[in-house]
Formats: structure tokens, C-alpha cells, sequence
């Protein structure tokens, strides 16, 4: 760009300063230099000679062939000057850019290698940076898609008509034995992990099928029946009465008190 800007010729006295910086700087810098030089020594020339000019003649002698020259030199000169500026401008924001977004992507590039060695580097049980990063993230969708089924799975209970606690024994058995059966479409309706260990014990010990919720109720009708209750309940199993409360033994009378009632 600095090849097409016309350049002004330059006073003598700048050939001393003009060999020193030929010699000791680049040559796109040199030639930079020069531009501005040449340019702002055009503007201030033709704005001397502008307004030398006007000063000068009178207004009504005023000529457009005496007066465009010099403005539109002052113009040109201007605008040059303007050109170069924002070019320059220009450059050193986007150095300034690129260095500063080439030390932020070397320090995220520093710090991924760091993370990935440390990973790498993980022994005696000390469990690395990316894979704590990885569990978190996992266990954060896991358990998401654990409460999502499991909302799912109360919905479908909801809509199947649970029995209620006063309901049947038989109701509840069957109930249960549904529950556990897989329902078409969901992969996800097992039974119970607990359920299915006391399933696997009660055919270990001969017991084909325990009804869990007949058994914890009655331990809970158990509880929750008085002391009398209870004692009533042992004594008829074991085919005896209640103890009936004792009466006082009466003492035998004397041969004397005897006589004296008789007499």
C-alpha cells in the first residue's frame, strides 16, 4: 500500500536523518517512515501556501485555478496521512490479538497436558483429574436417569390400582407377584434387588413363596396388641385358662371358740 502513495520531495537536510534509518531499520518500516515524513511536509507546505495565498488577494480576487491547487493538495495530504494511520492502527490491534489469544490457547493447551498427565501418572489408588471429572459426570446422568424411572415406574403403580393396607392378603400377593413381572416395552421393570436376595434365600431353605407383606403385618398387629391381649392370646394356645386371682385362706377355728358360740 505504501508503493502507491505519491511522495513529496523532501528538504535536503532530511538526507542526513534519512541514510541513519535506511541503514539501521527494516525496509517496510524505513519505507513507512519516509511516507509520513513526505506527507505531513505536503500538508503543512500546502497549508502555508493556502493560506499565505488568501491572505494575500482580496476576496473578490479570489480564483478557483489560484485556490483548488493548494486545497486539494491539503486534502490529499490529509486524507494520506489519515490512511496511514488507521492502517497502522490496524496492524498493531490485531498483534495485539493475536498475541493475547495465542497466550490464553497456550495456557489452556498447558493446563489440558498438565490434566492429562496427572491422569496418566494416577497409581496407588489416587484416581485422576479427568477420570473424577468423567464419575461426576456420570453419576450425575445416572442418577438422573434412575429418578426418571422411577417416577415412571410410580405412575405405571398409580395407574395398575395398588390395594390398600386393609386390603386382602391375596389382593397384596398378587399385587406383588404383577409388580415383579416385566411390563412389555420397559427394559427397566425388574424386581427388587432386596426382593429378589429373600426370594433367592426362601428357595435356598425350602420355602417356595414368602408373602413379605403378610409377614410384616403381622409383626406389626403383634406390636401393637396390649399386654392382656398377649397373655390372653399364650394361655388359650397353650389350652389353659387365665390364672384366676387367689383368695385368702380362712384360719380353722379353735375348740373353745367353738363352746363360747354355742353357749
Amino acid at each position: 500500500m505504501m508503493d502507491n502513495i505519491p511522495l513529496a520531495e523532501l528538504p535536503e537536510f532530511f538526507d542526513p536523518l534519512l541514510d541513519y534509518l535506511s541503514r539501521n531499520l527494516p525496509s517496510s518500516l524505513y519505507e513507512t517512515i519516509v511516507t509520513v515524513l513526505s506527507q505531513s511536509y505536503a500538508f503543512l507546505v500546502s497549508g502555508f501556501t493556502l493560506v499565505t495565498s488568501l491572505s494575500s488577494w482580496k476576496p473578490w480576487e479570489w480564483e478557483a485555478y489560484t485556490v483548488l491547487p493548494p486545497l486539494i493538495a491539503l486534502l490529499g495530504a490529509y486524507y494520506t496521512l489519515l490512511t496511514v494511520y488507521r492502517t497502522t492502527g490496524w496492524m498493531v490491534r490485531i498483534g495485539f490479538w493475536a498475541l493475547k489469544w495465542g497466550l490464553i490457547v497456550s495456557l489452556i493447551a498447558a493446563a489440558f497436558g498438565w490434566i492429562v498427565g496427572n491422569d496418566a501418572s494416577a497409581v496407588g489408588g489416587q484416581e485422576g483429574v479427568v477420570n473424577a471429572i468423567r464419575g461426576a459426570f456420570q453419576g450425575r446422568g445416572t442418577g438422573s436417569r434412575r429418578t426418571g424411572g422411577t417416577s415412571g415406574g410410580g405412575s405405571r403403580r398409580g395407574s395398575s390400582g395398588r390395594p390398600r393396607p386393609w386390603d386382602s392378603f391375596a389382593a397384596h400377593r398378587n399385587w406383588q407377584y404383577n409388580e415383579n413381572d416385566p411390563q412389555p416395552g420397559n427394559n427397566d421393570a425388574t424386581p427388587n434387588a432386596a426382593q429378589q436376595v429373600m426370594h433367592q434365600i426362601a428357595r435356598a431353605a425350602g420355602v417356595p413363596n414368602v408373602d413379605l407383606i403378610a409377614a410384616a403385618r403381622n409383626v406389626l398387629d403383634y406390636l401393637v396388641k396390649s399386654d392382656d391381649d398377649r397373655a390372653g392370646d399364650t394361655s388359650r394356645a397353650n389350652g389353659r385358662a387365665a390364672p384366676r386371682r387367689k383368695q385368702p385362706k380362712r384360719k380353722a377355728k379353735t375348740a373353745a371358740e367353738r363352746r363360747t358360740r354355742s353357749r
